[in-house]
């Protein structure tokens, strides 16, 4: 995908063209035949994904115009754009129009979205492009929100057949984020003959299938989860206990003060999450002083870094009590860097790296999973603009810059939690640097707890 950096261009105007989009929904039969709820009388899930939006705008300059407004239904999406200008040989000049569309989920099942056929028609003259990443990649006034290239991107008229990976899961409630760039392509050298193209884009919409056990995922808005002993009922906004849409069988804490308060050590810490493995993934609600990241300035967790060693040598044998070591497994942590555009690509990153010990730190992405507002502080890049929003829907209690676990592609440099009277940021820094330490562990899967999860009445291991 290219880096626009749009100049205007008086030229002559040799045409007004065209471009039409439908996007028409296939799947809904599918999904009728393949609802099966057992063990109920009446079905009161409901499916509806619908298109909800869509806008035109032009990003990075340019003479591309809407003909007309740009219009929607349910099922469809239509735009009419005009194109005046072909694009010079860089990208840099000419006319090329984004169309944003939205889909959304308002039912109660989780659904599967596929990109069934794209097709830019058949005039030479006009091209297009789809990028179906999820998140939205513009703001309100078309500025973009996403520094580096998207991963999910694809060309059409270099005659992709497969689109399969061009596909999402759209959960009870969440938006989906489509974008199609129609643009005068600069392979043409002469007036053109045919001023139009359709162009064509159809959406399969099915209940989507766990991965793993081929089952259907039925995700209802709520479910019931046992938080060792607990009967936990989750959430889809607010405070509370979700679950995880990237890590199947993961839950997270979300939100500003959610209840998930836990004694340990004799002091209080924070549920992060509750993993797939039975363990429980906890922080300390406050830091255990400062330190540099390492002292010969490496960010290399796994290394081991200065501050690997004195987590799992110092802290553990002098800070932890002995009658709760044995409460700590040690547990294989994702280590890996930053620098991903969206969240996904983040986790599958820190995934590429892992360490097995006792002590660690948070990292980026599960910092990014506990805010409960995804749609403004979903990826780093967002969390970054809307600090001053952000920084009030997770429960950490950042008070100045903080490590953790995850370096990003520049040598030396880690990813810090930094707060202020405006707002909270993730920031690189240089490992050599001291920062606050808030440690994590993960407790063995066999406990029980007693307790409510609220400051006033924390959890308590039995």
């Amino acid at each position: 995908m290219r880096s626009y950096s749009r100049k205007r261009k008086n030229n002559i105007i040799i045409g007004t063209l065209c471009g039409v989009m439908l996007l028409m929904v296939v799947g809904y039969a599918a999904f009728a035949s393949r609802l099966d709820i057992k063990g109920t009388s009446g079905i009161s899930s409901n499916w509806d994904i619908e298109i909800t939006n869509i806008r035109g705008g032009n990003p990075y300059g340019g003479d591309a115009y809407d003909i007309s407004e740009p219009t929607y239904t349910p099922t469809t999406a239509i735009f009419n754009t005009g194109l005046i200008t072909p694009l010079d040989e860089n990208w840099e000049n000419g006319s090329d129009r984004w169309y944003e569309v939205e889909v959304t989920n308002k039912g109660t099942l989780t659904g599967l979205v596929t990109i069934a056929n794209l097709s830019c028609g058949d005039n030479d003259a006009i091209g297009c492009q789809v990028m179906a990443l999820g998140e939205r990649w513009f703001d309100d006034e078309w500025v973009n929100l996403i520094q580096s290239e998207p991963e999910k991107w694809t060309d059409i008229n270099e005659g992709q057949q497969d689109y399969s990976d061009i596909a999402f899961t759209l959960d009870p409630g969440e938006k989906h984020y489509l974008y199609v760039n129609v643009y005068y392509s600069n392979s043409v050298t002469n007036q053109p003959e045919n001023l139009s193209a359709s162009i064509n884009m159809e959406l399969t919409y099915e209940q989507a299938v766990d991965s793993e056990s081929g089952n259907k995922i039925p995700n209802r808005p709520t479910e019931t989860v046992n938080l060792k002993g607990n009967d936990i009922t989750t959430t889809m906004d607010g405070d509370g206990l979700y679950k995880d849409k990237y890590e199947l069988g993961r839950y997270f804490y979300k939100g500003t003060n959610p209840d998930n308060y836990i004694t340990f050590n004799d002091e209080i810490w924070r549920i992060i999450s509750l993993e797939v493995d039975g363990t429980l993934k906890i922080i300390k609600n406050g830091d255990n002083g400062t330190n540099t990241f390492d002292s010969s300035n490496s960010n290399k967790w796994a290394r081991p870094a200065t501050l690997n060693t004195r987590l799992n040598q110092d802290y553990y044998q002098n800070n932890i009590k002995d009658s709760y070591k044995d409460l700590i497994v040690e547990h294989e942590w994702n280590v890996g860097p930053s620098g991903s555009t969206s969240l996904k690509a983040l986790i599958d990153s820190e995934k590429s790296v892992s360490w097995n010990g006792k002590i660690g730190l948070i990292s980026l992405s599960e910092f990014i999973r506990i805010n409960s507002n995804a749609r403004q502080c979903g990826t780093e890049y967002l969390y970054n603009s809307n600090s001053d929003i952000c920084k009030s829907t997770h429960f950490l209690n950042i008070n100045w810059s903080r490590w953790t676990l995850t370096p990003t592609n520049s040598p030396n440099c880690v990813v810090t939690l930094w707060a202020d009277q405006i707002g909270s940021s993730a920031v690189n820094e240089t490992g050599s640097n001291a920062h606050a330490i808030t440690p994590v562990v993960y407790l063995k899967s066999d406990i029980i707890l007693s307790g409510g999860g609220t400051s006033d009445d924390p959890y308590i291991i039995n």
